[in-house]
């Protein structure tokens, strides 16, 4: 590709991925409040990867490339509505794990029962399951790359 096709191509995926940020957010911030949850998009998906299991504050912000600073008031959060715990961890007790209380384990699902709703899942379910899988994977594919560029920045 040349210079002028890479500009193109990169403008045109941030306006797209900015547009698909702001929907998926509000659609999904819709949802959580007529289950009359009030808690953020990034606070659900922040449950969801608890869901899978716990993990400290450090990993999860791996997870989502977010410094633990900026994590702690969301869990915090998330605490106060009773969905998650700060438990100790069993073989290092110096380390602290954020797991999913029983409430956030049902908030999950109760969103996974009512997939059917969720706009991003009748988005796919139309695009069909092959052309859903290659753009998952080739997101994923785009934020390895872009993890590691961030990483070499910040060493």
């Amino acid at each position: 590709m040349d210079n002028n096709q890479l500009i193109t191509m990169t403008e045109t995926f941030r306006t797209q991925l900015s547009t698909l940020i702001r929907l998926s957010k509000a659609l999904l911030e819709q949802q959580l409040t007529r289950y009359g949850v009030a808690i953020t998009a990034r606070q659900f998906t922040i449950l969801v990867q608890l869901d899978k299991k716990p993990l400290t504050i450090k990993q999860l912000g791996e997870v989502f490339s977010i410094e633990p600073p900026s994590l702690i008031p969301i869990i915090d959060t998330l605490e106060r509505h009773e969905l998650v715990n700060r438990v100790q961890d069993k073989q290092d007790r110096r380390k602290k794990n954020v797991e999913l209380t029983d409430k956030g384990a049902q908030l999950i699902q109760h969103m996974h029962q009512h997939i059917d709703q969720n706009p991003i899942a009748i988005a796919f379910a139309t695009m069909g399951a092959a052309k859903s899988r290659q753009l998952n994977e080739l997101l994923a594919e785009l934020v390895h790359h872009l993890q590691v560029e961030h990483q070499r920045q910040h060493d």
